[in-house]
């Protein structure tokens, strides 16, 4: 046995797991924190689709613009 953890260390991890379910579940925060993930999800698929535009206007305009 590497290390034995105490009852308090146990109470603690599950503590944590409990509120990370929460979260992940969208229990925690409710309609509003799933609107905020919804939104932190969708933005990188929006930032890549801007990036892209930019760089098809820019590799149009030739060099110099």
């Amino acid at each position: 046995m590497l290390k034995e953890r105490h009852d308090g260390e146990r109470e603690g991890v599950q503590r944590a797991l409990g509120i990370l379910e929460a979260l992940h579940g969208g229990k925690l925060l409710g309609m509003p924190g799933q609107a905020l993930a919804l939104l932190s999800g969708l933005l990188p698929a929006f930032l890549l689709v801007t990036g892209l535009l930019m760089r098809r206007r820019r590799t149009r305009a030739g060099p110099g613009h």
